[in-house]
């Protein structure tokens, strides 16, 4: 008896052996992982410094990293060190020049420690920085580090600044990080210098993690400002591209892409299919633009409706340079415009609803920022303007999505409208138009199936019976309204069968745009 419990404990002990080490060795990999890590930053930040003495002493070397981040090679103006170390500068590979500033022990010991080791030149709209308009001709561009704790700002090879972890530079910079698009795997340093190879064979070496990331065989085009990624659509609109793409209407497979909604409502691909309306299915307002001559026409009666107008043009901060939160609340007053959008569905129907949107959310205020640099006896200048002439719009997706309630073709137009303004006023006043509408052909319906695709009967389109054609009527709505409102865009008619999405570029999707000069938006079906 005594031998046969004594084998549970034995077992016990053994297991409680074997998990002890296991957490011993999952301690020591997570220690490891940790020093490698800080060893990583402190290589990091000494290349940071190295860099910052050859770009603060050498305009060549500043020209030389423009031209790189430019060719975009992992399509982001990365500038991979192992790709370009041996490329010339002058008489002098870039490896060369940065060994002058140090010594080939510390280089090397970089290299062997960051394989990824990366400079980026951000982009960031808001202030109108980017690598195109990066001054080469500016030596006091400083070289930029950052970890989990704060962001390090080296000029000349000493801290000039530093930052709060959260909190980023708004003025051009030369980012020291490691590059995330491309496998580490395919990074072979070698004891014998790469000028023995071509810049080509090198780059041919490298692997992306994804075949997104490969700048060298992706055609570059600058998105619509209508253009979303994949991520940001239902499946259910994807797949409505997949089967309707085509702008021409092609007889014997029609593709056309003003059939997409038939496949999103009632899951119809070709003029034989059929199906039943998903009740689940809802039309949303979801991005907007809005042009910035808007901030011109509205900005004449920004005193009496209490509207975000800029108080100062020009700010001069010293030592410190200021975040965009502090630059917003300093350049422009409170508040925020209140847009409102008014929905026509049914005759005498009609929805409100106002949306407050600040003028950072919907426009690139690509700030001008000039910097001079502090010495013993003065402090650094720090100087910010903002002009309107030279915002940019950006689309603004709509927090609260405004649904267009339900679409049913059967018993309802293929018709809506929309008009918007900006103001937040009862309306006193009543407004009372006709519109003209269309309904579909009652031939496309079979008790409560939709037949084919399209709005009419025929052999391309499908359907049964003798009533082939739309009909079109008029409808009589109404709106409140006050002679406060600012109107930008007024009764935008929509159709059942204009396209969701109407280009792919790789994995970003345009969508149909509505509106006018002043003001645009695009509708995106969703499910419940």
């Amino acid at each position: 008896m005594k031998r046969k419990l004594l084998l549970p404990f034995v077992v016990l002990s053994i297991l409680f052996t074997s998990c002890n080490e296991d957490d011993v060795r999952n301690n020591n990999s997570n220690e490891n992982t940790a020093l490698e890590n800080r060893m990583k930053d402190k290589r990091m930040q000494k290349f940071s410094e190295i860099l910052s003495k050859a770009v603060y002493e050498r305009q060549d070397v500043r020209e030389f990293l423009k031209t790189e981040a430019l060719k975009q090679f992992d399509n982001d103006y990365d500038v991979l060190y192992y790709l370009v170390k041996d490329n010339m500068i002058g008489n002098e590979t870039f490896r060369d020049v940065l060994v002058n500033y140090s010594s080939e022990e510390e280089i090397t010991d970089i290299e062997r420690s960051v394989p990824l080791l990366n400079i980026l030149i951000p982009e960031i709209s808001f202030f109108d920085i980017s690598a195109e308009n990066l001054d080469a001709n500016d030596k006091e561009t400083p070289v930029v580090f950052s970890n989990d704790k704060q962001t390090k700002l080296y000029l000349n090879g000493k801290i000039d600044f530093e930052f709060k972890k959260d909190e980023v530079p708004d003025f051009h910079t030369f980012v020291v990080n490691e590059n995330d698009r491309v496998d580490v795997n395919s990074i072979k340093y070698s004891t014998t210098s790469n000028k023995q190879f071509s810049t080509n064979s090198v780059q041919n070496n490298v692997r992306f993690l994804s075949p997104y990331f490969d700048g060298s065989k992706q055609q570059r085009t600058s998105l619509n400002t209508n253009s979303v990624s994949q991520r940001q659509l239902h499946n259910r609109v994807i797949e409505s591209f997949d089967y309707f793409n085509e702008s021409t209407l092609n007889k014997n497979n029609p593709k056309e892409i003003s059939y997409q909604r038939d496949y999103i409502y009632y899951g119809i691909t070709n003029k034989n299919s059929f199906g039943r309306l998903n009740p689940d299915v809802r039309e949303y307002i979801d991005y907007i633009s809005v042009n910035p001559s808007f901030y011109f026409m509205l900005n004449e009666n920004h005193d009496t409706k209490n509207k975000p107008t800029i108080q100062h043009t020009t700010i001069v901060n010293r030592r410190r340079p200021l975040t965009t939160e502090q630059l917003i609340d300093r350049m422009w007053t409170k508040g925020a415009y209140e847009f409102k959008f008014e929905i026509f569905s049914d005759p005498g129907h009609a929805t409100s609803v106002i949306i407050p949107i600040k003028p950072s959310e919907i426009w690139n205020f690509n700030i001008k920022y000039d910097r001079r640099h502090g010495s013993f006896w003065r402090r650094s200048k720090h100087t910010y303007r903002i002009d309107p002439k030279e915002f940019t719009s950006k689309v603004y997706r709509v927090k609260r999505r405004i649904s267009l309630e339900k679409w049913n073709v059967r018993n309802q137009s293929l018709n809506r409208f929309i008009s918007i303004s900006e103001g937040n006023s009862t309306g006193l006043l009543r407004e009372t138009f006709s519109k003209s509408v269309t309904t579909i052909a009652s031939g496309k319906f079979n008790d409560s199936y939709k037949l084919g695709i399209g709005s009419k009967v025929s052999s391309q389109l499908g359907g049964q019976g003798i009533f082939s054609e739309e009909t079109i009527t008029q409808n009589v709505f109404s709106r409140n309204y006050s002679d406060d409102d600012f109107v930008l865009a007024k009764n935008i008619k929509l159709n059942f069968y204009d396209p969701v999405i109407v280009k792919k570029t790789r994995n970003n999707y345009t969508l149909f745009k509505y509106g006018n000069e002043a003001f645009s938006f695009s509708i995106v079906p969703g499910i419940q």
